[in-house]
């Protein structure tokens, strides 16, 4: 249960943080 859990946050946290770096990238793209 536990685990699945933390497997559940993890993907979570790693689709999040793409969303963040693309946004991120292309933030100083278009400040380019």
């Amino acid at each position: 249960m536990f685990i699945s859990l933390l497997e559940e946050v993890a993907s979570f946290a790693a689709i999040f943080l793409f969303v963040t770096a693309l946004a991120f990238l292309s933030n100083i793209l278009s400040t380019i």
